[in-house]
């Protein structure tokens, strides 16, 4: 098991994120089961290179726009700006509902790499990404 999404997916999250550089960036992915079917862009409230909170405005727009689309909300995604793709011990402390998948994109290099991650209360899972076509 592991998350499926396109490499425009992965294109639309660099470029989201790249634009709000030196911030860590951020959003909300949907999709079906592990796949990835839209990208929906939030604003990072924090506005810090180090941390990130979804706009709740967006968040709630985006869950309407997803669920709306027979959709699932199935990642949040972030940046870290200038280090690995690896849950911060920040990222840890913001889960409070169970168990979440974050995908978290380094931009420290020409070309975005990307991680994903089940997440939850003292608990980090990678999982593997597999770019489809689509």
């Amino acid at each position: 098991m592991g998350l499926k999404l396109s490499a425009e997916h992965l294109r639309q999250m660099d470029a989201h994120c790249r634009a709000h550089v030196p911030e860590e960036a951020c959003g909300i992915l949907a999709g079906r089961d592990e796949t990835v079917v839209s990208v929906h862009p939030a604003e990072n409230v924090l506005h810090s290179p180090v941390a990130y909170e979804v706009n709740p405005e967006d968040q709630i727009r985006i869950f309407n726009e997803i669920y709306d689309q027979d959709l699932d909300d199935i990642a949040y995604f972030h940046s870290h700006p200038y280090s690995e793709p690896f849950p911060s011990p920040t990222d840890v402390r913001q889960v409070h509902i169970g168990r979440i998948r974050l995908v978290i994109l380094s931009l420290r290099g020409p070309d975005p790499e990307a991680r994903s991650f089940l997440v939850g209360e003292d608990e980090i899972e990678e999982e593997a990404i597999e770019i489809i076509d689509g």
